[in-house]
């Protein structure tokens, strides 16, 4: 049963980071339209997004960037706990937070100096808190770390 649990919670994780990444695939293709750099290429289920403004696009991403943030971390937070048997919480709340606050002020110092690689990094970190990389890193870490420590008092 536990490996079912297993299976179920990877392969939910995988099912929101496709549709994470077609939400916002979508989203960037109405405001590339929007910005009159390309033609209007949003899957047809975006159709709603037609009346929306290019602000209202903007807030759109920064919600979904909020709610796929909190999502992942808590598929992440069930994921390492089912998976190592150990309560993380505070440890990937430490990651969670951490890597936030430098993505915030890279993207208030690219709002002040308008230097693009300052806003990529910034995206880039958040791609990070939407992913199954907090998992795929601190599950290997904290499966090893009982036998690191055993090792080390001997």
């Amino acid at each position: 049963m536990r490996k079912l649990y297993i299976s179920l919670i990877i392969s939910f994780i995988v099912f929101m980071g496709f549709l994470r990444d077609f939400i916002f695939y979508n989203l960037a293709a109405r405001i590339d339209f929007l910005e009159g750099r390309t033609i209007n290429y949003r899957h047809s289920y975006f159709k709603i997004l037609d009346g929306i403004s290019h602000s209202g696009m903007e807030g759109l991403k920064w919600v979904f960037t909020a709610v796929f943030t909190i999502v992942f971390f808590g598929l992440n937070l069930l994921a390492i706990q089912y998976i190592c048997k150990r309560k993380v919480f505070k440890l990937l709340g430490a990651i969670y937070a951490v890597t936030f606050t430098v993505c915030l002020l890279l993207y208030v110092l690219f709002l002040f100096f308008d230097l693009d690689f300052l806003y990529l990094t910034s995206m880039e970190g958040m791609h990070l808190l939407q992913s199954a990389l907090p998992s795929i890193i601190l599950i290997p870490i904290l499966i090893m770390l009982p036998y690191l420590e055993k090792k080390e008092k001997n």
